[in-house]
């Protein structure tokens, strides 16, 4: 009767995998830029801005204190049209599961007399489309434009993981141009759930647990 007693050690065991596991903690490296540069983060551009200006600057995305972050012109130096830009991208390994990201973004105007136009900014997590964010016009003067991209991807498989944010300008070719900075990225992962056994599988697993345990305690008095 040893498989009866190992079948009550699997019923034990059983039920143990079958917690969920917890959500693990933040994925990439310098989400603040704390480091003062960008790297492991990369920059890229498109196609009509190859100058376009990316760096790291200080400044206040959230309304509440300055922190360095991540800086862009989109547009610049020739304050081109519609969808040119750029912006960062990093890569990292991941696991099977579910994946949430989130960032602060803002635009600013450091034209005196003369609003900017806005700024789009799009994340991305393995060219997909997270979430989006016009800024809208920017006042002149310094005015800034708040607001944060959040979104959850679900079912990614195990690998190389990519997180990109694009951010390019809005208006007409020639209108005054807004900054753009980014801060406080965050990803994180919750792995993917593993499957509950059937009521008829923990039943039988629990049935062969008693009656190992019987025959134990049987065997036990006979030998007294």
């Amino acid at each position: 009767m040893e498989w009866l007693q190992k079948a009550a050690f699997v019923v034990v065991c059983g039920v143990s995998a079958f917690v969920a596991n917890p959500a693990h903690g933040q994925l990439i490296v310098n989400p603040g830029f704390d480091s003062e540069g960008l790297s492991p983060w990369s920059a890229f551009r498109t196609g009509g801005v190859q100058n376009m200006p990316i760096g790291v600057g200080m400044f206040n995305t959230t309304g509440t204190s300055y922190n360095r972050a991540a800086y862009f012109q989109a547009g610049a130096p020739t304050q081109l049209a519609g969808v040119e830009g750029g912006g960062i991208f990093q890569t990292f390994y991941g696991g099977e599961g579910d994946y949430t990201l989130s960032v602060n973004v803002a635009s600013m105007n450091q034209w005196l007399y003369l609003d900017a136009s806005g700024s789009n900014f799009t994340l991305f997590f393995n060219s997909a489309v997270v979430a989006t964010y016009n800024s809208g016009p920017v006042f002149a003067g310094g005015g800034v434009n708040r607001g944060s991209l959040t979104g959850t991807v679900r079912g990614v498989s195990e690998g190389v993981q990519e997180v990109r944010l694009l951010v390019t300008r809005v208006g007409s070719a020639g209108s005054p141009f807004a900054s753009q900075y980014a801060d406080n990225f965050t990803v994180t992962y919750a792995p993917a759930a593993v499957p509950e056994p059937s009521p008829s599988a923990l039943a039988a697993l629990a049935g062969a647990g008693a009656v190992a345990s019987h025959l134990a305690r049987r065997r036990r008095a006979a030998a007294a």
